[in-house]
């Protein structure tokens, strides 16, 4: 088993750890996809080695900093802070529930078993304890202006869950925020799908996100030459 961090690491030190594995792998151009603070990571990344992203699709990305939406603020009181509460009292099964339940809704215990089975959920379970204590603060800790997103001139796709829009405003407040960031960015509703879109129609999600990076393509080693 790794070796756990002796600090707790930034979205910064999660940018240049994917920046290092894409070296490690020969990889100097990527079709860069991030969800939820996974996205908030993605955008550190193509900000900070624009040369590297060679176009960027955030699945609804989380709620923080220049996208921290007007309603961010009942989300937290109703359901984060509940669940670090339990977290701080060492109930992790409370403090998962509490808080899926506010992000993705009731259900979400039944996505998960049917993609994944009872053992992702179990591993769902293990892995929020990370969640909780490192990356909830990472995420609550980052920093990101106008001026880093200036240097994002990739092709940008903000995917968006459609059901969430009818669960209430969080989800399109958080789109409107990121095209305020991005103007140049392309917005996609995928229906039937909230902020777990990956494990309810991952056909949907894969599909939005290969053909708007075909649209894009890499221009090969070949075709860059004079020859």
């Amino acid at each position: 088993m790794p070796e756990r961090p002796k600090q707790s690491l930034t979205l910064k030190d999660h940018a240049r750890h994917l920046v290092a594995l894409a070296e490690e792998a020969g990889m100097q151009n990527l079709h860069l996809v991030g969800h939820s603070s996974g996205g908030l990571i993605a955008l550190q990344l193509a900000s900070d080695h624009p040369d590297l992203v060679h176009s960027l699709t955030l699945i609804e990305p989380a709620p923080c900093r220049p996208l921290q939406a007007p309603a961010s603020a009942d989300l937290v009181e109703r359901f984060v802070r509940p669940a670090m509460a339990h977290f701080a009292a060492g109930n992790i099964e409370d403090a998962l529930d509490a808080f899926m339940r506010g992000v993705c809704g009731d259900a979400y215990g039944e996505v998960i078993e049917r993609q994944l089975g009872w053992l992702g959920y179990e591993q769902a379970l293990r892995e929020s304890a990370f969640f909780f204590r490192d990356e909830v603060p990472a995420c609550m800790q980052w920093q990101f202006s106008a001026a880093d997103a200036s240097r994002i001139r990739q092709p940008v796709l903000i995917l968006e869950g459609a059901e969430g829009r009818k669960q209430g405003p969080f989800s399109e407040q958080v789109t409107e925020l990121a095209q305020k960031l991005l103007p140049h960015a392309e917005v996609a509703l995928i229906a039937g799908t909230n902020h777990m879109m990956p494990l309810q129609d991952p056909d949907a999600v894969g599909n939005a996100i290969s053909s708007f990076a075909r649209r894009f393509p890499m221009l090969t080693a070949a075709r860059t030459t004079n020859r």
